[in-house]
């Protein structure tokens, strides 16, 4: 328990040797002037004066015994009791407190931009500091492990530079918080001033009631306001909250002792404090209900602040019955509290365990034998999967957090280099496909302006054979290596189709060939059978085909005949993926019966993008249900889960029509 709060605690009900007691005894031992309507022999107002310090002792006098006893009860929950009291005004508003070590990296910042958006800064702070340090645990984590990587690949350390989208969006989040929290402090400070000066005036007017003449009724009636604004005045700032309190009730029992009250007002003072104490005595012990055990010890610690500031003396035959059940009701909580931490390191012991149980599951892998790509890839995943899992086990005792991160970055170091130096030897092999490739860049562009067109087109589709062939380069060249092959290879066709632009005559007669089909078509009625139907449709396809090419200004017809067999396969009673692919096959037939290359590599290019387009949605959808906490009958999750195997359905489409691509160029 942190000595502020021990001292607060004690002066509830006092200590024998506070600075207040003897400021008392001085007040005890010093005569001021009559009261004005005092009446009462000087051997009563002698009594009277005993009793009225007697009783504002008792706001500074305790035994020993009681004092050990409020500090063997109560412990502080918070180094910074001031950082607390700025929550006071969202007291009734409760945040639950998450488990943020099982968060991603997106989901604390999620979190985070939530709390900082939507609730007060006051009431954040321990929420914002344990995301925080969780955060950056996955950051420096993740951090460590590519900056490894990096250098295993034979990088050097001045190079290295770490990117992370997720840790600037977080960053900025955090200074925003950082900005509203400082300027919230700021306003705490002017307000706490304010009241300091506030108190000052105050203790000047109490100073002042001694040497007023007055009705003793009238000046105490003055000397009860300047309490209840003293009470409502607020907090005021640590550095003076002591000395000024003394000050205070130096002077309030230095008023005591000039007015001497008489026994029946002084009856009344007791018992309206009896009735005040007793109320906190019994929220006290009302608090041993309260399910939320920080919360009922948080709310403990504002009733002994009310206790010591807030609440006077009461009578001496009741002062130790009222403090007794409040220190009983007290000594609840804290056993409460201390239970409650039992379990908890308990339950932190057992996800020490099993988090150590993961990094041994880590290490036999990194041992495991195989020298493959797709053994590799094996390892890759299932370490990704106890990397989850550890994240998901829960926390661990604060001690312990950063051994068992360094348990567990020791593990995935392990494996890290050995996956480091097969991808190394296998960096060999990619230089060695760059140099095939390159000889391939080679001879298409040496070819890309030849005339001779039916050799040069031969030449051009080999190479592009064996290009898919050679296999992977370094990521550095790959694209451009890339464009320079299809560049040249474009160039080519592209004058190649110029130059059938010559052939105008045989082109024109196919043309109306292909127009007087096209009528064909579209009166065709198509027979009941879905089987028979699709037989029907390609003998026109293939009559199609059969026909040759058109001139190039009036190719819009492929496009035309070919919207008209899409809408008559869509009239037949087929599945939809299946129409689908009938209907690209014939576009890509249609195209090479053309000898329109251009085109075909154009939707390879557009099959590949879709492709990946998809993979990332499906992706995408899983991170999404990642932070769905609700069960799977939930609408929303229903929802999401039939989008995934909708794009897992297109995604079969889409490989089947690249499949059929790729034979093409066996």
């Amino acid at each position: 328990m942190s000595q502020e709060n021990l001292d607060n605690l004690q002066n509830a009900d006092g200590n024998n040797t506070t600075p207040e007691k003897e400021e008392v005894s001085k007040v005890s031992n010093t005569e001021n002037s009559p009261v004005e309507e005092a009446s009462v022999e000087e051997t009563e107002v002698e009594a009277i004066k005993a009793e009225v310090v007697s009783e504002e002792e008792e706001n500074v006098e305790t035994t020993e015994e009681t004092a050990t006893e409020v500090e063997d009860v109560v412990e502080a929950e918070s180094e910074d009791n001031s950082e607390k009291e700025e929550e006071k005004e969202n007291e009734n508003k409760v945040i639950p407190l998450l488990d943020y070590s099982k968060m991603t990296t997106e989901e604390l910042y999620e979190e985070a931009s939530k709390l900082v958006k939507n609730e007060s800064v006051q009431v954040i702070k321990t929420h914002i500091d344990q995301i925080r340090e969780a955060f950056f645990n996955l950051v420096n984590a993740d951090k460590k492990e590519k900056e490894e990587a990096f250098l295993a690949e034979g990088g050097n350390i001045i190079d290295f530079r770490y990117e992370s989208y997720i840790k600037n969006q977080f960053n900025t989040v955090y200074n925003d918080y950082r900005k509203k929290r400082e300027a919230f402090m700021k306003n705490v400070e002017a307000q706490q001033n304010q009241n300091y000066a506030i108190s000052l005036e105050l203790i000047e007017e109490l100073k002042h009631l001694i040497n007023k003449e007055e009705k003793m009724s009238d000046t105490y009636k003055e000397f009860k306001d300047i309490q209840e604004k003293w009470r409502t005045t607020g907090k005021v700032p640590k550095a003076v909250s002591n000395e000024l309190w003394r000050t205070y009730h130096h002077h309030v029992e230095m008023f005591y002792d000039y007015l001497r009250l008489n026994n029946e007002m002084r009856d009344l003072d007791f018992k309206h404090n009896y009735e005040e104490k007793l109320k906190i005595v019994e929220r006290a012990e009302s608090l041993a209900e309260e399910s939320s055990i920080k919360r009922a010890f948080d709310e403990l610690q504002d009733l002994h602040k009310l206790w010591k500031e807030e609440t006077g003396p009461v009578a001496k035959e009741l002062r130790e019955e009222i403090w007794g059940r409040f220190s009983k009701a007290t000594k609840v909580i804290h056993d409460r509290r201390h239970d409650h931490i039992k379990v908890l390191k308990v339950e932190w012991a057992k996800h020490m365990i099993a988090k150590e149980a993961v990094c041994a599951k880590i290490e036999e892998i990194a041992k495991e034998e195989g020298n493959t790509h797709s053994q590799w890839q094996d390892r890759i995943k299932r370490v990704e999967a106890l990397k989850s899992e550890f994240q998901a086990i829960g926390r661990v005792a604060k001690n312990d957090n950063d051994k068992i991160w360094q348990i567990f970055k020791d593990a995935t170091r392990s494996l890290n280099k050995r996956k480091n130096d097969f991808y190394k030897s296998l960096k060999k092999d990619q230089l060695v496909n760059l140099e095939k490739k390159m000889k391939l860049v080679e001879i298409a562009e040496s070819h890309k302006d030849s005339d001779d067109w039916k050799k040069t087109t031969d030449i051009l589709k080999k190479i592009q054979s064996d290009w898919k062939r050679i296999g992977h380069v370094p990521k550095q060249q790959s694209d451009e290596i890339w464009n320079k092959f299809r560049g040249a290879c474009n160039h080519f066709f592209d004058r190649l189709t110029d130059n059938r632009k010559g052939q105008d005559a045989e082109l024109e007669g196919n043309f109306d060939q292909k127009s007087a089909l096209l009528e064909e078509v579209k009166k065709l009625e198509l027979p009941a059978d879905s089987k028979e139907a699709v037989t029907f449709l390609m003998s026109y396809i293939n009559k199609w085909k059969k026909i040759g090419s058109v001139p190039r200004d009036r190719k819009v017809i492929e496009n035309t005949f070919n919207n008209a067999i899409d809408q008559l396969f869509d009239k037949l009673d087929l599945d939809k993926n299946e129409a689908a692919f009938i209907k690209f096959k014939n576009r890509i037939e249609s195209f090479m019966a053309s000898d329109d290359m251009k085109k075909v590599f154009h939707e390879r290019d557009v099959i590949r993008k879709r492709m990946d387009d998809i993979r990332k949605e499906i992706t995408q959808l899983d991170n999404n249900l990642g932070f769905f906490n609700v069960s799977d009958d939930n609408p929303l999750v229903k929802d999401v889960k039939a989008k995934i195997e909708n794009h897992k359905e297109n995604l079969k489409l889409w490989k089947k029509k690249i499949n059929f691509l790729r034979t093409l160029d066996e």
